[in-house]
């Protein structure tokens, strides 16, 4: 089951909306959700739930643009569309770090086309999660798939980024506001495991391990702990025999 909330202060527009999207899912199990002003929506502990918004960006009252900054300081992190009939996209509406900026007076055919790519995104983001990192004053989100591995920090965590693909600037230092055994909790299902108290690992960039260290896919070298060797060789093996099966199947 996906949800997917929209609010939009058009309710005409939702309508249409709603019938290209439920035209796009094909067999994919869709729950909407609807609200008309950002100040409805806010009011509602939705948002851990939701799979993708798509929020109007020009809205009586608190406008979208605010409405999205408001809703990334709670938990999760929906994917998330701006709409909009006259505004093309600003430095402001960046920061609130949208997937797709999709303009209403689109031709059907292209508006149908841009909604089949988002939720085939929004499914993508089902089967890996997604965290929101800083750097300096930039906010992204990333694929749990690209952390090479994830360090204690001063009160918060640093996020290492695999350089396997070229998506992210390596040389950066991003953080997560998020505590590690709070991250553990969230990613543990997907591939990682404690090496070590101050740092967990992707376990699919490992490429060695004996009882002392770790060798990362970058060449970055970890210690393991010996607390921690059991735990880990268990679930190395694991992701082995299990988990790269079904990275096989997110590839294809």
């Amino acid at each position: 089951m996906y949800n997917i909330l929209i609010c939009d202060d058009d309710r005409h527009f939702i309508e249409y909306l709603k019938e290209v999207i439920f035209k796009c899912s094909e067999s994919k199990q869709i729950k909407i959700f609807e609200f008309y002003s950002g100040e409805a929506l806010l009011t509602q502990n939705l948002y851990e739930d939701i799979d993708l918004i798509f929020l109007d960006v020009q809205m009586e009252g608190m406008d979208g643009i605010e409405t999205a900054m408001k809703l990334r300081k709670f938990e999760g992190s929906p994917l998330l569309v701006f709409c909009s009939g006259i505004h093309t996209p600003t430095s402001k509406a960046i920061k609130a770090n949208p997937f797709r900026y999709l303009m209403k007076q689109f031709l059907p055919e292209l508006l149908q086309d841009e909604v089949k790519e988002i939720l085939e995104a929004m499914e993508q983001r089902k089967i890996s999660p997604y965290l929101i990192v800083n750097c300096l004053r930039e906010e992204i989100s990333i694929d749990a798939r690209d952390i090479l591995y994830i360090e204690r920090h001063i009160g918060k965590t640093r996020i290492y980024m695999s350089p396997e693909k070229g998506k992210y600037d390596t040389s950066k230092q991003w953080l997560c506001h998020k505590k590690i055994g709070d991250l553990f909790e969230q990613l543990k299902q997907y591939g990682f495991s404690y090496a070590h108290n101050s740092y967990i690992v992707n376990l699919r960039y490992v490429i060695r391990a004996n009882r002392l260290e770790l060798e990362l896919l970058d060449g970055t070298m970890l210690t393991l702990a010996r607390s921690k060797e059991k735990e880990f060789r268990k679930k190395r093996n694991y992701y082995l025999t299990h988990m790269e099966r079904r990275e096989e199947k997110w590839i294809g």
